[in-house]
């Protein structure tokens, strides 16, 4: 983590005590309700153990950031790809408190991994259609032998690449209400598969896009999409969400923490 950065972040930051606006406060007060456990969590969180002790080794061809080659064969143990490549419980659980409070009819996620995240999306709403797409197969059977662990039979599992999805006629691309970036982290990449989903359709009216910290790149993709997209943005540091809503007539760009961090901040100087 870089601790400029970080830091920057903190200071930006406003809790939901700051907040003035009925929708985004409501959004907050469910994204950041993180102690709050269901029985699905506990599902998951097993089978996350026990990927965490596999030494299967999963050979795959690395096409997101970080390969300097069109096929980058790689070979990784579960567990590593586990520690390294997979959300954690507490990024799990603001996702799925989104979708809970947003109510999606349709989700499209882009980077499935090993599927924890996709199974606690899922898990918020099994009525809502949800797609994901992995360009690496046997991480994609990996993930598919995990939801049917979980007895998630309504999840559609795409392998491809995303290049390959994108020229693809697939009803996802411009009839998903939810779109959860999780994939390829290079700039140009992630801002061309954002525009592609936001300009596709009016359907879509929620984009999460993950690990906008992660890197210079992806610093410089969030801060394009933003101020690009004409929507409103949330910025959660681990992730950023943008989205569209009428009722609110001024475009605000926010930058979110839960209360605990912050608990000394009341809303009497609020903007």
């Amino acid at each position: 983590m870089n601790f400029v950065r970080a830091l920057r972040f903190y200071l930006d930051a406003v809790t939901i005590n700051r907040i003035h606006s009925p929708y985004i406060y409501k959004l907050l007060s469910s994204a950041f309700d993180l102690n709050k456990a269901y029985y699905d969590d506990y599902r998951i969180e097993d089978l996350r153990s026990k990927l965490s002790r596999s030494s299967k080794v999963l050979s795959y061809e690395d096409l997101g950031a970080g390969s300097t080659a069109i096929l980058n064969q790689k070979q990784k143990k579960v567990s590593q790809l586990l520690k390294h490549s997979t959300s954690n419980k507490w990024k799990c659980r603001l996702l799925r408190n989104l979708v809970l409070y947003l109510q999606p009819r349709s989700i499209l996620e882009l980077g499935t991994n090993l599927g924890i995240a996709t199974a606690y999306l899922h898990s918020a709403d099994k009525n809502a259609k949800l797609v994901t797409v992995e360009g690496a197969t046997e991480i994609a059977s990996e993930a598919q032998e995990v939801f049917k662990q979980l007895g998630y039979g309504g999840i559609e599992s795409v392998v491809s690449s995303f290049e390959a999805f994108f020229a693809s006629d697939h009803p996802a691309i411009t009839g998903s209400e939810l779109v959860y970036l999780d994939g390829n982290h290079r700039y140009e990449s992630t801002v061309q598969y954002f525009k592609k989903i936001w300009n596709a359709h009016t359907s879509t009216r929620f984009v999460i896009v993950d690990d906008i910290n992660w890197s210079e790149e992806m610093q410089r993709a969030w801060s394009e999409i933003k101020t690009s997209s004409g929507g409103h943005s949330i910025d959660f540091y681990k992730l950023g969400i943008i989205y569209k809503n009428e009722s609110i007539p001024e475009v605000k760009h926010l930058k979110c923490l839960p209360r605990v961090f912050k608990p000394w901040q009341l809303g009497l100087w609020a903007n």
